[in-house]
C-alpha cells in the first residue's frame, strides 16, 4: 500500500487522509479471500490508511534501511516456505 490516493467523507474534506488506490485495496481483498488472512503480509509506505476491514493481518512498513526485507523473510521462513535469502536483495 502506498499513499498515492487523498479520500475523504463528503462534506469533510479537513478529514483528507492518504490512501492507497482503489484496485489495490480490491486486489489486497482478493488475495485476502483467496489465501487467507494468516497467509498475507501486506508490505505499506509512508503515512497511508489502513483499511480498518483487514484488522489482523500483518502489515510490514516499507523503510529506507531495508529492515522490512529482513523482516518480510522471516516470515516467509516461519510460514514453511523455503527461501534462499542469498538471492533476496
Amino acid at each position: 500500500l502506498t499513499p498515492d490516493d487523498v479520500g475523504h467523507p463528503v462534506d469533510k474534506e479537513h478529514e483528507k487522509r492518504n490512501r492507497a488506490r482503489q484496485n489495490v485495496v480490491l486486489e489486497l481483498g482478493y488475495f485476502l479471500s483467496a489465501l487467507g488472512r494468516k497467509n498475507v503480509a501486506v508490505l505499506h509506505q509512508g503515512n497511508v490508511e489502513i483499511p480498518s476491514d483487514y484488522l489482523g493481518v500483518l502489515y510490514i512498513p516499507l523503510d529506507a534501511d531495508g529492515a522490512w526485507a529482513f523482516q518480510l523473510r522471516t516470515e516467509m521462513k516461519s510460514a514453511g516456505l523455503q527461501i534462499d535469502v542469498n538471492l533476496l536483495a
